[in-house]
């Protein structure tokens, strides 16, 4: 019998979340088991609206902005029960399809990482988490994405945490590519649903945006030097630098700013690990900051 208060523990991390921490922390309120926020130094009131809302909240407030991987990692660490659900502040659940999610793990012991499909809309959502189905819920594959994933804690602990070299993209990429490598399945679990709101979580400021597209692009460059190799990531990345740079100054004269930033910063980024530079600074601040001689991180 599935007893999710024993058995789950729920891992969200924020930044500047306060527009969708709201919708989060209420799918999940009632479920009655551990959830653990890990906050990176929000400067809004992303943990006062989720701690009032469900006042037994563990909060992990932290001194600076340790991103994706990171920030999970902090949780994970903490998570005594047998599964732990990791999910963006901008995603929401149902009760029944997280039982469904756990039961789906308890008849698959190989699974290490498992998501359901998402809504992007609370509509559909709402209308597509009714139609909940049990039967061939588990469709292996070798990838899933990062907004909500439920996790086999003892089959993760074989394998590890995420990679903390990575600030952002591609941390969920690298964990289930070394799942299948360790023997384990991943799985997308097929007529289960959660909400995932998209870009709405998180500051849409330049600076932001161009943080972004940076460590969208030294990620990209990482991830493939990982797995492709060297000559495969670097020539890539080079072509794919030179790329992104022109698609920059054509966003620039076609006044799309906020393109041209975070395009801009996808090139810099890509060139950025060409030339030897980390994820994180020496201080242990993600780097990606429009250079420093322009915007000061914070």
């Amino acid at each position: 019998m599935i007893n999710i208060k024993k058995d789950l523990s729920i891992i969200i991390v924020t930044y500047n979340s306060k527009n969708v921490i709201k919708t989060c922390i209420e799918s999940i309120k009632n479920f009655g088991c551990r959830v653990l926020l890990i906050d990176n130094n929000s400067s809004d009131e992303t943990v006062k609206i989720a701690k009032k809302i469900l006042p037994s909240i563990e909060i992990f407030q932290q001194k600076k902005n340790l991103g994706y991987g990171r920030g999970n990692n902090i949780g994970l660490k903490q998570t005594k029960t047998k599964y732990a659900i990791i999910m963006n502040p901008d995603a929401a659940l149902t009760l029944k399809g997280t039982e469904n999610m756990i039961k789906a793990l308890e008849e698959n012991s190989d699974i290490c990482l498992a998501a359901p499909s998402l809504c992007e809309t609370t509509e559909k959502w709402k209308v597509d988490s009714k139609k909940v189905t049990v039967k061939n819920l588990a469709k292996h594959v070798v990838e899933i994405g990062g907004a909500v994933m439920i996790a086999n804690m003892k089959n993760l602990k074989q394998i590890g945490f995420f990679d903390e070299k990575i600030f952002l993209y591609g941390e969920e990429l690298d964990l289930c590519r070394r799942s299948v490598k360790a023997g384990f399945k991943n799985a997308c679990l097929e007529g289960l649903y959660a909400l995932h709101l998209h870009e709405t979580s998180g500051p849409q400021t330049l600076e932001h945006l161009f943080r972004k597209g940076w460590h969208y692009g030294w990620s990209n460059v990482y991830f493939r030097t990982k797995y492709k190799g060297k000559r495969n990531a670097y020539s890539s990345a080079f072509r794919f630098g030179l790329r992104d740079l022109f698609s920059s100054i054509c966003y620039l004269i076609a006044f799309k700013i906020k393109k041209a930033f975070q395009t801009f910063g996808r090139s810099l980024g890509r060139f950025g690990y060409l030339f030897g530079m980390n994820a994180f600074d020496k201080k242990g601040n993600p780097r990606g900051n429009l250079l420093t001689w322009t915007v000061k991180y914070k």
